[in-house]
């Protein structure tokens, strides 16, 4: 499974991501916290989004009943 985070300048469309699997070592993976910006962006306009991406439909169905489970 693989994490994608974005973060959307909501007043131009812009969006700005941080994947540190180009740069990890050994593969290792994670989401920088401290997200360094250029001018020009109000966080009023920011919204963050994540996509989830699965090797299988199998492992997919497995994390949704997982979670499912966990929102009771």
């Amino acid at each position: 499974m693989t994490i994608s985070f974005f973060l959307i300048d909501t007043s131009t469309g812009e969006s700005m991501t941080n994947d540190t699997a180009d740069y990890a070592k050994d593969g290792d993976h994670f989401w920088n916290l401290m997200i360094r910006m250029d001018d020009g962006h109000e966080k009023e306009n920011l919204t963050q989004e994540s996509v989830l991406y699965f090797d299988s439909p199998e492992q997919a169905e497995a994390f949704m009943e997982k979670a499912k489970k966990r929102a009771i």
